[in-house]
């Protein structure tokens, strides 16, 4: 009972400003399943589709907060927004219902409504919520800057007059997010950090980027830096190597090719428990096993004071494909890859595919031409491969595209 005081403490109060458009809470629901329709039909059309869904979730969050109160006798800044996770909870099971047909869902198309839905209900709990700056407002459907302003109602109503197309739109206010921004023409103090200047007051159109920010302030709660123009760094002890450091690559094409190397690495080094065969990974794993049979194996002490082991290689990489999976799913990663043409992206998924069964079916072979293998040695058959992919595909991990051309791919190999 004591955990959900504190939880309903965290939470914003609703904004006496903000009007519903639609009536109820029912019509609401109605009006948000009406939008990811649209969304689902033209999600490679419009960028700015997600307005509608944020638009119809705040109604959603507003009818939410207020049932049960009578709002002529009640303030409407003393009540608490719902929390965002049960929010997020049931309106993701109304974007799931949309995507499953006969039982089956279809995960390709979840994807991709997913990470529109979650950064438009993240738009819509900021604008519903109280003083982040957020509102929605109606602009010209311009691509100059100057004429992408909030309209106020005297100019609306000129622009239907001149037959002007308008479009409705998030804006916020920066400042109320990061009171600064970082000025690097100004260069550093004497401490050797960037300057920084106040940020701006005006209400300006809310990219997913800021929206994404404003969401760490005031839903996550992240810690302000001390310029109070960015987020405060948050190290991982369990990752960080004493007396090393690796300096990742600002520039966009050494990152993409440090990816590339990275992926090709993995690739190149799939775990092989055949003795006469080693890679780096293997060697990585066998070095861990050793140390920990010794008790040598290096520890770190957490936050209370216990003594912890690091970080396993496998357990590492754990971590970094979990990681991968959330910033796809908050990047909205299918909506990312429109300038990839969908027959290079086939070629290469095709491609992927065909390395990926000759490394293993490889490892496979080589295991087989070994005299003896080891007790803890286990043999990979061109089989028992199908069957770990088949696996994969009924747990959601690969799609059917892919899972058919490993399949094909093994078999192809295996036949000779």
């Amino acid at each position: 009972m004591e955990n959900t005081k504190n939880e309903t403490a965290k939470q914003l109060n609703l904004n006496v400003d903000f009007k519903a458009v639609n009536k109820d809470l029912k019509s609401s629901h109605q009006s948000l399943q009406d939008a990811l329709i649209e969304q689902n039909v033209q999600i490679a059309k419009s960028e700015k589709i997600f307005v509608k869904l944020a638009i119809a979730s705040a109604d959603i969050i507003y009818f939410m907060a207020t049932k049960g109160y009578d709002l002529k006798k009640t303030s409407l800044s003393l009540i608490h927004l719902p929390l965002y996770s049960d929010v997020e909870q049931q309106l993701l099971t109304v974007v799931k219902n949309l995507c499953t047909h006969k039982d089956e869902v279809d995960e390709e198309r979840l994807a991709k409504l997913k990470g529109s839905f979650q950064t438009a209900l993240r738009c819509a709990y900021l604008v519903v919520g109280q003083d982040t700056g957020y509102q929605f407002g109606v602009r010209k459907d311009a691509t100059s800057r100057a004429d992408k302003g909030i309209l106020d109602e005297k100019a609306i109503e000129k622009c239907k007059k001149n037959g002007t197309e308008l479009v409705d739109d998030c804006f916020y206010i920066p400042s109320k997010t990061f009171k600064n921004v970082i000025d690097k023409d100004a260069g550093k103090d004497s401490n050797g950090d960037w300057k920084t200047r106040p940020n701006t007051d005006n209400l300006t159109i809310a990219t997913r980027t800021n929206i994404d920010d404003s969401y760490s302030k005031f839903i996550l709660h992240r810690e302000m830096a001390s310029n109070n123009a960015e987020f405060k760094k948050v190290s991982n002890p369990r990752n960080h190597e004493k007396n090393e450091t690796v300096v990742m690559p600002e520039s966009y094409e050494n990152y993409k090719k440090l990816v590339i190397n990275f992926i090709n690495d993995l690739v190149d080094n799939l775990p092989t428990n055949d003795q006469n065969e080693s890679n780096k990974i293997s060697s990585y794993l066998e070095k861990e096993k050793v140390m920990m049979e010794k008790g040598e194996y290096p520890t770190f002490q957490d936050k209370d004071g216990t003594i912890k082991n690091q970080l396993t290689v496998l357990q590492l990489l754990k971590q970094l494909a979990d990681t991968i999976d959330t910033v796809l799913i908050n990047a909205g990663n299918e909506e990312k890859t429109t300038d990839i043409i969908q027959g290079d992206l086939k070629t290469n998924e095709k491609t992927k595919a065909e390395k990926l069964a000759q490394s293993r079916l490889a490892q496979n072979e080589s295991s087989k031409a070994k005299k003896q293998p080891s007790a803890v040695a286990v043999e990979i058959s061109a089989q028992s491969e199908i069957e770990n992919i088949e696996t994969q595909f009924k747990d959601g991990l690969i799609s059917s595209e892919e899972k058919d051309l490993l399949t094909a791919n093994l078999k192809k190999v295996s036949n000779g």
